[in-house]
């Protein structure tokens, strides 16, 4: 608890050791005292921290009234207990087909051309 309370000494920053206080977006409110885990990551606009926290799942408001069983399969992307089904979204089929449009210009450029280079 004592490392907790300095790790967030001010609201709306996250202190990380040798780097200082880091601007914190919050999505929900939480309890300090019930942080589990911190992941800090750098890219190249800012350093961004994630979060863990234990919530207790009537805090969280996810009761849940019943549920649904997942079936994946080849014809419907997935199949659920409900009788919905949800269509396969052919990422695949239209990847292959520009793939295939784009070997096909690459092909008609000359070869060692700037233009061959840029189409591959």
């Amino acid at each position: 608890p004592g490392a907790v309370s300095k790790t967030f000494a001010r609201d709306g920053f996250v202190y990380l050791p040798k780097i200082g206080f880091v601007r914190m977006h919050a999505h929900r409110p939480f309890d300090r005292t019930n942080v589990t885990q911190i992941n800090v990551k750098r890219y190249a606009d800012g350093w961004m921290a994630n979060i863990g926290v234990k919530v207790e799942a009537a805090e969280a408001g996810q009761e849940m009234e019943t549920a649904v069983g997942i079936d994946v399969g080849l014809s419907t992307f997935a199949a659920l207990s409900d009788e919905t089904k949800v269509d396969n979204p052919r990422y695949l089929r239209r990847a292959e087909k520009r793939l295939r449009r784009a070997q096909r210009r690459l092909s008609r450029k000359q070869r060692g051309s700037r233009n061959r280079q840029k189409a591959k």
